[in-house]
């Protein structure tokens, strides 16, 4: 019995035993991951990156700045600009809201005569859904004022400075699509530009007067070229982030402004006069406390879809 004993002991740790057969699987594992584990390597670090993008394209698409999430912050008071910024999220974000205007109503109730009267640069993102005379922005009335303006009919955008003066530039203005539109006035020039996304489609010169007051005086209003107690030349469509400043913008200052996209912040708050995003409210964003009424106007949250940056 005892030779069988050790005749069963040998047989299981010779070489030819179980536990030789398990190393040798053990070895074939080791060798299939030395040749192969570089390649599951690089998948494995080339699936997290791809992960990683597809992550941050979804949320910078969905992005959205909410009302009076930014605003220009000045800690002397309006009109100041001594350490005058930007306060609260600012980082370009597609608003929530736009105006919606429905061809019978405007956003009003600033004073012209706090308007820019001399020079100035003027900016504002559109849709326009009709094929109508319809204003932008004005202080326009029976005489005095200025407006800018869309011609579809002609097929041009205007600036208006009283009767006989004012300039038309023939440009395609298509429907249902966002279009930045900017014009600049220099007075001490005497030059005047008008630019579509951010490059200039027209200019002339002469313009070396500001704007005659309105007559009878009246308050100017976004959506139609003047005060509605004169002029319903209202606009149809959707307007966003309108701003204005009290200084003529160079052409590499306005590819700027448009490159910031529809819900781009103001880029010289020194110069700043008025802004309204019309994200959700009338209210003037630029710190001068220049809010103004709503007239027939939908604050619309679905125009996100449409809307293709620069």
């Amino acid at each position: 019995m005892l030779s069988n004993l050790m005749s069963a002991l040998r047989k299981t740790v010779s070489p030819n035993s179980k536990p030789k057969r398990r190393n040798t699987k053990a070895q074939s594992a080791v060798e299939y991951l030395t040749t192969y584990g570089w390649a599951i390597l690089i998948l494995t670090i080339v699936g997290v990156i791809f992960f990683s993008l597809v992550v941050l394209k979804s949320s910078s698409s969905t992005s959205i700045a909410y009302p009076g999430g930014c605003q220009v912050y000045r800690p002397n008071g309006p009109g100041t600009i001594t350490s005058i910024n930007l306060e609260g999220a600012c980082n370009n974000l597609k608003p929530k809201f736009v105006s919606q205007f429905n061809g019978a109503g405007s956003v009003g109730g600033f004073a012209a005569q706090t308007y820019p009267p001399g020079t100035r640069t003027v900016s504002l993102w559109a849709l326009t859904t009709s094929s109508s005379r319809q204003g932008f922005i004005g202080t326009r009335a029976s005489s005095g004022g200025s407006a800018f303006l869309i011609n579809k009919i002609a097929s041009d955008v205007s600036f208006y400075q009283t009767a006989g003066s004012e300039l038309d530039v023939a440009t395609s203005i298509p429907l249902n699509i966002w279009t930045m539109w900017t014009y600049t006035l220099n007075t001490t020039t005497g030059a005047l530009t008008i630019y579509k996304n951010g490059a200039s489609i027209g200019s002339s010169g002469g313009w070396s007067s500001t704007d005659p007051a309105p007559s009878p005086a009246c308050n100017g209003e976004i959506g139609n070229e003047g005060c509605s107690s004169y002029i319903t030349e209202y606009f149809s469509g959707l307007i966003s982030n309108v701003q204005i400043y009290n200084t003529a913008f160079s052409a590499n200052e306005v590819q700027a402004l448009y490159a910031e996209g529809i819900g781009g912040a103001p880029i010289v708050l020194q110069n700043l006069a008025w802004w309204w995003p019309l994200n959700g409210d009338a209210n003037d964003y630029s710190g001068n406390a220049n809010n103004a009424n709503t007239l027939h106007i939908v604050m619309n949250s679905t125009w996100v879809s449409g809307y293709t940056g620069p």
